[in-house]
C-alpha cells in the first residue's frame, strides 16, 4: 500500500494507466484510439525508408514485427562485435548502482569488496544517464530498423521511454528480493501497448540468468485466482508449467551481441543467475511516456558506495 501510494503521489498518469490498463478491454480500446489520433503510421514508415542502420544490415522490420505479434517475442537482431566491446568497456569502467539506488555506486570489479562493505548480497546493477553519455546507445535508440519495429508493432510512431544497461549477479536471496528483480514470472502494464527490446552483452547460457518468456501470453494469458483480474503479482514457476506446458516456456539463451524484442505484456521473468553474471542493455519503446521507466539522473544525486 505505501508503495501505491508513493507512486500515485509521484507519477499520477502511471498510477492511474496501471489502474485502468490491466483490463483487457480497456487497453485495447485506448491503445486503438491513440493510434488514430496520434501522426500518421505509413507517413512514419516512408521517411524511415532512406534512413540506413549502423547495426542491423538484412533485417526485415515488417517480418520481426509479424512474430512478435504471433508469439510475443522475436529473434533475429544481433549487435556488431565493435558496438559490444564499447558498451561492455563502459560498463566495466564506470559506476554502476546497487539495486537502482543512485547513492549506491561502485565499479563492477569491485563487487566483492562492495559487498563485504553492505554486508549482504545483491542481484542488480544498473547505470544512470546511458544516452548522454555512451553515444553508441543513443544511435541505437533512433536506428531505423528498430523504430520501424517499434511503430508497426505500437501501430503508431512509437515513443522512446526507457534505456537501461544493468547487470545480473548470482545470489540466493528472500523472496521480495526476487521479486523486486523481476526475477519471478510476471507480466508489465507499463503503457497500453509497450514493447522492449533486449540485448545481451555477455554470454548468456542457462547458468548466466536467461530471460525466460512464456509463448503467446500477451494475447492468451491465463487467470490462477479471481484476483488475477485486478492485481499484477508474481507467479511461481509451478503455477506457469501447470497452465501453460513447458513447451510454452522459452529460456532465451545465447552469446554477447544477440538481441530480441518482446511485448513484455507477455508473461516472463530473468532466470536468477547462478554461476556467473549476466550484463543486458534494453530499450523501451510505448504510445506514451508516463516518466518513470528512464534512466535518466540529476549527477549530483549519483554517489560512490
Amino acid at each position: 500500500m505505501a508503495d501505491a501510494w508513493r507512486t500515485l503521489r509521484r507519477y499520477p498518469g502511471y498510477f492511474l494507466m496501471r489502474s485502468v490498463a490491466r483490463f483487457d478491454s480497456v487497453r485495447n480500446a485506448v491503445a486503438r484510439l491513440q493510434s488514430l489520433t496520434r501522426g500518421s503510421l505509413t507517413q512514419y514508415l516512408r521517411a524511415l525508408e532512406p534512413e540506413r542502420s549502423h547495426f542491423f544490415a538484412n533485417v526485415d522490420p515488417a517480418e520481426i514485427a509479424d512474430r512478435l505479434e504471433r508469439d510475443g517475442f522475436a529473434f533475429g537482431l544481433t549487435l556488431p562485435r565493435d558496438t559490444v566491446t564499447s558498451i561492455v568497456d563502459f560498463a566495466r569502467s564506470n559506476p554502476c548502482y546497487v539495486d537502482r539506488d543512485p547513492a549506491l555506486g561502485f565499479l563492477p570489479a569491485h563487487l566483492d569488496q562492495v559487498r563485504e562493505k553492505l554486508g549482504r548480497k545483491f542481484l542488480l546493477a544498473q547505470y544512470f544517464n546511458l544516452r548522454s553519455r555512451l553515444p553508441v546507445v543513443a544511435l541505437l535508440a533512433r536506428d531505423p530498423v528498430l523504430l520501424g519495429i517499434a511503430a508497426r508493432y505500437l501501430r503508431t510512431p512509437p515513443t522512446l521511454v526507457g534505456v537501461n544497461l544493468f547487470w545480473s549477479y548470482p545470489a540466493a536471496l528472500s523472496h521480495d528480493h526476487h521479486s523486486y528483480a523481476a526475477q519471478m514470472f510476471h507480466y508489465d502494464l507499463d503503457d497500453f501497448r509497450f514493447m522492449k527490446f533486449f540485448f545481451y552483452l555477455s554470454d548468456v547460457d542457462l547458468t548466466a540468468g536467461p530471460h525466460v518468456a512464456v509463448r503467446a501470453t500477451h494475447r492468451d494469458r491465463q487467470h490462477f485466482r479471481f484476483g488475477d483480474r485486478l492485481k499484477v503479482r508474481r507467479y511461481s514457476d509451478s503455477e506457469i508449467l501447470a497452465a501453460y506446458g513447458k513447451e510454452r516456456v522459452v529460456a532465451i539463451t545465447g552469446p554477447a551481441g544477440m538481441g530480441f524484442v518482446e511485448d513484455t505484456l507477455c508473461i516472463h521473468k530473468g532466470q536468477t543467475p547462478t554461476a556467473r553474471e549476466r550484463l543486458i542493455l534494453q530499450f523501451q519503446y510505448a504510445l506514451n511516456d508516463w516518466g518513470i521507466q528512464h534512466d535518466d539522473r540529476d549527477e549530483s544525486e549519483l554517489a560512490m558506495i
